[in-house]
């Protein structure tokens, strides 16, 4: 007999309280309990459509998405990882993209009021730089679509400790 991956997810999330240990009252918990949510949501679906053969055919789907993310349509192997700075430390890739170089992004905004907290978003965006062996593209939005509706963007104050001899600007708009 098979086991529906709903209430894997449940028993895990209730027995080793998971909602709990993350519910410090910060946007971040907040953002972490509607991934749980998500999740949820999905294997919720599967339960539907497979029933008790739901965490079997959840998990092979995992492994074909991972297969698939490990080459592309010719076979070749080249594909986009997509990933946090804290997860690339270690890592290294010919081209790197560092997206949303803004602040209250990059430098995020919770750090502005914490020299030390500030000091640490530094050093993550050293580790993302740190990351490219060919070449590195830095990003940021003129304007960016939030919860509260359009805000004018500021580029990030990191951007300016880079020496800007080694730097080439574009514009979308040019």
């Amino acid at each position: 007999m098979g086991v529906d991956v709903l209430s894997i997810i449940d028993l895990m999330v209730r027995k080793i309280k998971y909602i709990e240990y993350i519910d410090d009252k910060t946007e971040e918990a907040e953002y972490k309990k509607e991934n749980i949510e998500e999740l949820k949501s999905v294997a919720s679906s599967y339960s539907l459509r497979y029933k008790e053969k739901s965490l079997d055919m959840f998990l092979q789907e995992i492994n074909l998405i991972e297969q698939e993310q490990n080459k592309n349509q010719d076979g070749s192997g080249n594909y986009v990882n997509l990933m946090t700075l804290h997860s690339s430390k270690g890592l290294e890739f010919n081209y790197v993209f560092i997206v949303g170089v803004e602040e209250g992004i990059l430098p995020h905004s919770r750090s502005f009021t914490d020299e030390n907290e500030l000091e640490e978003e530094r050093r993550l965006c050293y580790v993302g730089i740190t990351r490219a062996k060919e070449k590195l593209y830095l990003t940021f939005a003129q304007q960016r679509l939030t919860r509260e509706g359009y805000s004018t963007q500021i580029p990030s104050r990191f951007l300016g400790e880079i020496p800007q001899d080694i730097c080439e600007y574009y514009s979308w708009d040019s």
